[in-house]
């Protein structure tokens, strides 16, 4: 008997991680290590294919699209983006490089 997933719950996992791989080929690639990489490419495969990233009911709610620990895992993903994305220096367009702020 097949389970009854979330849609909603898997697209939003789904949007979640095509973000961080987007992220990843925009030229952050030193962000995530090849694990984090095949994490992410596998998460997505399954996730497109069933539905679902887990089949073990004991690893997570019947209704969600992820596990816990993937759950974790993705969050952790999240804020080692947004950590390194924060900490290096924004460039500026080469148009708008030699304006200067009013002081």
């Amino acid at each position: 008997m097949a389970r009854a997933i979330d849609p909603r719950r898997t697209r939003k996992a789904l949007k979640a991680l095509k973000a961080l791989h987007d992220s990843a080929a925009a030229g952050n690639s030193g962000v995530f290590s090849s694990w984090e990489e095949d994490f992410i490419a596998g998460v997505s495969a399954r996730l497109e294919t069933h539905g679902s990233a887990f089949a073990d009911y004991r690893k997570g709610a019947p209704d969600e699209a992820l596990s816990r620990l993937q759950q974790k895992t993705l969050k952790e993903l999240r804020q080692k983006q947004r950590k390194t994305r924060l900490s290096s220096p924004q460039q500026l367009p080469p148009d708008r490089q030699n304006l200067k702020r009013k002081s």
